[in-house]
């Protein structure tokens, strides 16, 4: 038989990813001032790692800041990622 998909998944059970990317590459990729050991280019799962608020419900919006050295340190940026699908969020480190 073919695989059914099931839409009514609880929230948090399909992963939101974020490409993130930058110009020059190779900065440390920060999720909610936590890092993701991550550099850029790559893509992070934002509803795994995703922080809870003070009772325990997934936050809808995250804070991504990246931080290269030798670079200028960006504005950081808040997403807010969409289950399931893939956003891309590219930062000019060229300042």
């Amino acid at each position: 038989g073919e695989a059914v998909l099931d839409f009514d998944l609880a929230a948090g059970q399909s992963p939101a990813l974020v490409q993130v990317t930058s110009d020059p590459p190779g900065a440390a990729i920060y999720l909610d001032y936590q890092p993701t050991g991550e550099v850029t280019p790559a893509v992070i799962d934002v509803g795994e790692i995703g922080t809870t608020d003070s009772i325990g419900n997934p936050l809808a919006s995250h804070v991504v800041t990246l931080k290269r050295t030798g670079s200028p340190k960006p504005a950081p940026r808040t997403i807010t990622p969409v289950e399931a699908e893939t956003t891309v969020e590219h930062f000019d480190l060229t300042a």
